[in-house]
């Protein structure tokens, strides 16, 4: 014996219900997600007027343990945010720097963070994303959650900056390396 007809309708209309409040609850979930995704971006990334602007950024609590000088002018090598999250470091580009060379560091962030300038940097192969495996300090900067430091290279070689959480939630760093330009260069 066949279903009676109101049995297949009633049927048809409850799985039509089913699949369109699964439907409505996967919107409004996607959008409750995003707005979330927003709040976080709001709370750890820099307010945009913190952003490196084309003059370089001063630090705001401290002055830099080792002034700029006058005179001198500065070529922008690389201006970056990088996310700090996990127990992975974060590194800069490298640049391949000569003897006699000076570089000003700025990093700025919202939470304390590690920095250093790194030589020998060697990346984990074979995995998702390039992730660095192992590199040689040059010189560590205290813990910090403002930098800006100058450095006199004194070997030819290729730098990074590596920059690491000191501890807590995920945040957002802006690093900008400057070299100076020497006059007659």
């Amino acid at each position: 014996m066949p279903f009676p007809i109101w049995f297949s309708t009633y049927l048809g209309w409850v799985i039509a219900t089913w699949v369109v409040a699964l439907l409505l609850w996967k919107y409004y979930h996607i959008a409750d997600l995003q707005l979330q995704i927003r709040r976080v971006e709001q709370q750890t990334k820099p307010a945009p007027t913190e952003k490196p602007s084309p003059a370089p950024a001063k630090p705001k609590p401290q002055p830099p343990p080792q002034s700029a000088p006058e005179s001198g002018l500065w070529k922008t090598l690389e201006s970056i945010d990088l996310y700090l999250e996990g127990p992975e470091v974060k590194v800069t580009k490298t640049h391949h720097l000569k003897a006699g060379t000076t570089v000003q560091v700025t990093v700025t962030g919202s939470k304390r963070f590690h920095a250093r300038l790194a030589t020998e940097l060697q990346f984990r192969q074979h995995t998702q994303a390039p992730s660095l495996k192992r590199w040689s300090t040059v010189e560590e900067f205290s813990e910090t959650k403002n930098l800006q430091q100058l450095y006199d290279i004194t070997e030819e070689n290729d730098y990074a900056i590596v920059v690491e959480r000191a501890d807590g939630s995920p945040f957002w760093v802006s690093v900008k390396i400057e070299q100076e330009v020497k006059p007659g260069t």
